[in-house]
């Protein structure tokens, strides 16, 4: 399964969607997803007390957007 291509848009577009979340709110972990191995993989560690503010990541064949609590 291509994360990418087959994950459907969601149940009830454009009320309710699928998205691929790379980072996860108040992590030092940096997650991107690797077009050639159609998996996420880590790609860098934060190693300070400074953690990621939101959440952010790709909607279904739409490119980039943030998302915070207060969007989803």
């Amino acid at each position: 399964m291509n994360l990418w291509r087959d994950i459907p848009p969601g149940d009830k577009p454009p009320d309710l969607i699928n998205a691929l979340v790379e980072v996860i709110s108040g992590s030092r972990d940096k997650y991107e997803y690797n077009w050639e191995w159609d998996a996420f993989v880590l790609d860098r560690v934060i190693y300070s007390s400074v953690v990621f503010p939101a959440e952010y990541g790709l909607f279904h064949k739409h490119g980039l957007m943030i998302m915070t609590q207060w969007t989803l």
